[in-house]
């Protein structure tokens, strides 16, 4: 219907009309309502006072805008804040058990706290942080839950879980050996910060994976669980941890991130294609830290096989963690490293970085992994006896010792320990350790035994000395200690009482390694507690465990640690790499000065801590 020409704007006509809701005309100085009911016509300049109220509004906007911005200035936004300097601030905790702690557009803890806790997880856990893009994460924490952008919640606070162990501003229960492997979160009834973070991340997971979302929605998951994977197993929750292994990898074949995207039919791909080059690069750390964790796991229970065979991976390796952590959305990176199942792509390591050689380390132990599991077969049809007599064990030995042989050093310029490089050190001695238990009396598996144990307990007398961290290792490490250990027991009952007394030092310092481990972290607690009962089923006199040693074994056991602790490593030294060949137990060459590393301490406390359990299929139901 159209509008009469005559009709007054709103807000014209005279205030009588307006209390009686009457057609007003408008007309001044009185209207002819007004003058036929004898009514006195008022009328009042309603548009100069909206513009003033607009202006008042206006200012009290921009008043708040500017509290906000101070208040955000003194929570420390800046993306270089240090988490060191926090220590003295007031830790945070839930308030409830809710999963939403603010509103649905900011659901975390407050932004100095969030921030906190991802450089500690940045600092503190570099090998489970090492497929995440730092300054993209950084970048888009702080924009709106519904933004296309940011990141998934479930990330986030498995972010939080992980860091709150390192982190003094959190509370955490005290870590010690569980119940039992068959405890799980929803019926747990932990309520600190690591327990509710973790309840809230499965709790974000379980939505994510019944909702409509896309699929790469979807896929922003797997970063969450394959740190979630790595937590599981330092909580010392063996069914979550195998729940989420199993999940992660599932999830990344059924995305086909183990495929390269050039060689696939685009039509029959389940998400498309990267956005950008470093996405593509970070789907590809994704993918190869997912399989390192699963290919530990499968070696180390020695029960299931990989999820993720090396030989179904045909991607190229990523790029240089330094050229990943310069790059932007806008960067072109191009494709130059070897694809996994290059001729030398094992025994090439001219331009690898840490990174590389974590995956390297990774395919190595899945060989012998796939040795381990198909060599049955192979003993049945060449009627041997022992999978060490088949052409495949030495062949596999051969490799992993040319591997081993070219590997970079573990040390950096500066006589720092590079964590990521050091534990693909160790994978690589696990592997060995793998390959040739059970045959310690052939002279060849003994010495390679012997020498590989000795190989992964030297640089630990060096970083006792240092008070090294070592809760930020990965914590699939204890399970190599392990390895080493039960060798050093075995080596034990087969060597005279001189060689004896040698290697019950050595078996103090993988004690002293685990003790240290355990004050933070509760895997270490229960390998600690096993560790004792074999010294004690072996009648080997050392423990650390104060319920089950008596006062003369703790005198030995000090007398060891005090030999270890008081070893000086730092005077005199100039250029100089260690020997791993080297067999004494304090034989430290020359060449070496380390840097202290501050220790970071941790909040204790007495409340159960939560397990996460995810008991879902990853998209609608199924994988």
């Amino acid at each position: 219907m159209p509008k009469n020409e005559n009709t007054l704007k709103r807000g014209q006509a005279c205030l009588h009309c307006r209390k009686r809701k009457a057609r007003c005309d408008g007309a001044k100085p009185a209207c002819i309502s007004c003058v036929k009911g004898n009514h006195q016509c008022v009328y009042v300049d309603t548009s100069a006072l909206s513009t003033s109220r607009r202006r008042d509004k206006i200012s009290d906007l921009e008043e708040r805008i500017r509290d906000l911005e101070n208040k955000l200035a003194t929570q420390h936004l800046s993306t270089s804040t240090s988490f060191e300097d926090t220590t003295n601030a007031p830790y945070f905790e839930f308030s409830s058990p809710e999963p939403l702690l603010a509103t649905s557009n900011w659901p975390y803890p407050p932004i100095d706290i969030t921030l906190h806790l991802i450089q500690v997880f940045f600092t503190c856990c570099p090998v489970e942080s090492s497929h995440l893009h730092k300054p993209t994460l950084l970048q888009t924490v702080l924009l709106p839950m519904t933004h296309p952008e940011a990141p998934h919640p479930a990330l986030m606070y498995a972010i939080f879980a992980s860091a709150s162990r390192h982190s003094l501003r959190t509370t955490n229960s005290k870590p010690r050996a569980a119940n039992g492997w068959t405890e799980r979160a929803c019926n747990s009834t932990g309520n600190t910060f690591l327990d509710m973070s973790l309840s809230t991340a499965a709790n974000y997971l379980e939505v994510e994976t019944k909702s409509h979302t896309s699929l790469r929605d979807k896929l922003k998951l797997i970063s969450a669980i394959i740190i979630l994977t790595h937590l599981m197993h330092r909580e010392n929750k063996w069914t979550d941890l195998h729940q989420f292994n199993t999940l992660g990898t599932r999830a990344m074949v059924s995305f086909k991130l183990h495929l390269d995207e050039k060689l696939e039919n685009p039509k029959s791909r389940l998400i498309a294609s990267s956005q950008s080059d470093l996405e593509r690069e970070q789907r590809k750390r994704c993918l190869f830290l997912g399989f390192l964790f699963d290919t530990i796991y499968a070696s180390t229970t020695s029960m299931f096989p990989s999820n993720l065979n090396s030989r179904n991976i045909y991607i190229r390796l990523p790029v240089s963690t330094q050229m990943f952590n310069q790059a932007s959305h806008d960067s072109i990176i191009p494709e130059l490293e070897p694809f996994t199942y290059s001729s030398d792509f094992l025994s090439n390591h001219s331009s690898d970085d840490n990174f590389h050689c974590l995956i390297k380390a990774a395919i190595l132990l899945d060989k012998v992994n796939e040795f381990l599991h198909g060599s049955i077969g192979e003993l049945v049809e060449s009627s041997l006896s022992s999978s060490n007599q088949l052409p495949s064990f030495n062949k596999l030995d051969k490799v992993i010792s040319e591997h081993k042989a070219q590997l970079p050093d573990y040390w950096d310029r500066n006589k720092n320990l590079d964590i990521l490089m050091y534990f693909a050190h160790m994978i690589v001695h696990d592997g060995t350790m793998k390959l040739h238990n059970g045959y310690f009396r052939e002279p060849t598996s003994r010495k390679r035994l012997m020498g590989t144990v000795r190989a992964i307990i030297s640089p630990l007398y060096i970083l006792l000395n240092l008070s090294f961290d070592f809760t930020r290792l990965p914590t699939f490490v204890i399970s190599i200690y392990i390895d080493a250990f039960d060798i050093l027991i075995i080596a034990h009952k087969n060597s005279d009482e001189s060689a004896q007394a040698k290697i019950v030092k050595e078996l103090g310092t993988i004690m002293e390694v685990i003790e240290r481990i355990s004050e933070k972290i509760p895997h270490g607690v229960e390998a600690l507690k096993n560790l004792n009962q074999s010294l004690k089923k072996n009648g080997i006199p050392l423990g650390t465990h104060p319920e089950q040693v008596d006062e003369s074994s703790l005198t030995v056991f000090n007398t060891i640690m005090q030999q270890v602790n008081n070893y000086d490593v730092t005077p005199q030294f100039g250029e100089g790499v260690l020997d791993i060949t080297a067999t004494s137990p304090l034989e430290i060459p020359p060449g070496m000065s380390f840097p202290t590393n501050d220790e970071f301490k941790w909040m204790n406390t007495d409340d159960n801590f939560n397990d996460a359990f995810l008991d879902t299929a990853f998209i609608d139901g199924n994988v």
